[in-house]
């Protein structure tokens, strides 16, 4: 029963640093697939993500 216990907590704690991981990524894996968001548009908002971005808000 031990054993059951702590294996339970390892992939309870696996799983939630891959939630956490995943929280991190989603940003950089939905510009790397959608073609119109890797070019540059040149707009305000652009500028403005990409300023937040390289600051290490997103």
């Amino acid at each position: 029963e031990p054993r059951r216990a702590a294996s339970a907590s390892t992939k309870s704690k696996r799983v939630e640093q891959a939630k956490r991981k995943a929280g991190r990524l989603w940003a950089d894996v939905v510009r790397q697939n959608l073609p119109c968001l890797q070019r540059s548009s040149g707009t305000p908002i652009h500028q403005a993500l990409s300023a937040l971005r390289d600051g290490g808000w997103v």
